[in-house]
């Protein structure tokens, strides 16, 4: 009995030993195994970041202006510099670009270029567009510089330059003639013979109200475009300290929807112009209303055989100028002998709407436009070609492309034309 529980445990023993040798060489397979995984993926971690750390950025150093930079830049933006009220500070992006950089009131301020001195030149350009945020470093210098606006700076000669010498060149013709219209009807009356200092954000809101309450809301917040315009521009070039127009809001007026004239209006209307033709405004309004033209369009009319020429006021700024052709139709032809052509086009935007309301019953002259597109479509001209006329976008795909081509298309145009007529 002993000598067999020694013979199994023997046994035992043996089969133990083999499973330890067995699982010793398992233990060191695996650690070969995860030093060769470890050490391969620290090589590669290791030659990954050699290949794609960065070169060392030159840390950023402080501008320090030259006497002909500081020749660049505004006043108030030079005082603001010279003084030490800010700094402004060059660095190299990853780009390769240099970067002038200053920030004020939490608005970063920056200028790029290939040098140094195109990134300081373009930074000067930057904050001198911004130079009525640095005058209130030196209030001295800002009541210097209201004195010499107020003695010598009237509103009427500063518009008049800034409308030719800044807008002019960058603007299309007939938005010129919009700008001017505005001054010469609204602005220059009621501000011109004052200095530049002198008005205030007080009285240029009382006028804009007026407007409004006189159911003129369209034209005031034209002119407060044209005014914030302005005024900016005039900070800009160190004539003011800051603008009256940063505290106004846009004019809040009840957009009243357009109506076109009733027949008994548009009777009306002609039956004054046959008693008076040669007054002007009265053959300007007939016109319009014949031909659908906005009245910004009105000055680049012009007669061309059985259509009327006009260049499309809706257009974005840059773009070459659309012209569009309009039908002579049987109500035009009828009054327009009567119509001195040279006369209406040469009248101001601003006067055919200052005399709207007197001659056409309370209607404003955009509403003699309504006028010819609702007796179009009651005289069953066809919807797409009269959005042509009108420089519309039509409904239908394509119909601009396809018939705006007068050459090819005449004889529909006038075709359509022809279905306009009407007793009054």
């Amino acid at each position: 009995m002993n000598e067999f529980l020694l013979s199994l445990l023997a046994a035992l023993q043996t089969q133990i030993t083999g499973l330890a040798t067995a699982v010793n060489d398992v233990q060191i397979t695996l650690a070969k195994v995860m030093g060769y995984i470890c050490g391969g993926a620290l090589s590669a971690a290791v030659n990954q970041t050699t290949e794609t750390e960065p070169a060392l950025l030159p840390p950023p150093s402080d501008v320090k202006f030259k006497r002909k930079e500081f020749a660049k830049m505004t006043e108030s933006v030079r005082i603001a510099f010279q003084d030490g009220h800010i700094k402004a500070h060059m660095r190299v992006r990853k780009d390769g670009l240099y970067e002038v950089r200053a920030q004020l009131d939490k608005k970063v301020y920056t200028g790029a270029g290939k040098t140094e001195d195109e990134a300081i030149d373009k930074f000067i350009s930057c904050v001198n567009a911004h130079s009525d945020r640095f005058i209130k470093f030196n209030p001295e210098r800002k009541a210097e510089s209201n004195n010499v606006a107020s003695e010598t700076t009237t509103f009427e000669t500063y518009a008049k330059t800034w409308l030719e010498v800044v807008k002019k060149p960058n603007i299309r013709e007939i938005s010129y003639t919009a700008y001017l219209s505005q001054l010469t009807g609204y602005l220059i009356p009621k501000f011109g013979k004052k200095q530049m200092s002198e008005i205030s954000a007080l009285q240029i809101q009382e006028y804009l109200n007026g407007l409004c309450e006189k159911g003129n809301g369209r034209t005031a917040k034209q002119l407060y475009l044209l005014l914030h315009s302005l005024f900016d521009y005039a900070v800009a070039d160190d004539i003011l300290a800051a603008s009256p127009m940063r505290k106004l809001s846009p004019p809040k007026f009840e957009q009243k929807e357009s109506q076109p004239l009733t027949p008994e209006q548009e009777k009306s209307l002609i039956e004054r112009f046959e008693s008076s033709p040669d007054d002007k405004y009265l053959q300007a309004y007939v016109f319009i209303l014949f031909t659908g033209l906005r009245r910004s369009e009105l000055a680049t009319a012009v007669i061309e055989g059985d259509f009327v020429k006009v260049v499309s006021a809706k257009q974005r700024a840059g773009k070459k100028e659309k012209t569009r052709f309009v039908p002579i139709t049987p109500m035009l032809a009828k009054y327009l002998p009567k119509i001195d052509m040279e006369t209406i086009t040469a009248i101001p935007c601003a006067y055919l709407t200052a005399y709207a309301p007197k001659h056409l019953d309370g209607h404003h002259t955009h509403e003699l436009r309504h006028t010819f597109v609702t007796r179009c479509q009651e005289c069953g001209a066809r919807q797409d070609i009269v959005a042509v006329w009108v420089g519309h976008k039509s409904n239908v795909p394509n119909v601009t492309d396809i018939y705006t081509h007068l050459d090819q298309n005449k004889k529909l145009h006038l075709e359509e034309a022809q279905k306009v007529i009407y007793d009054i």
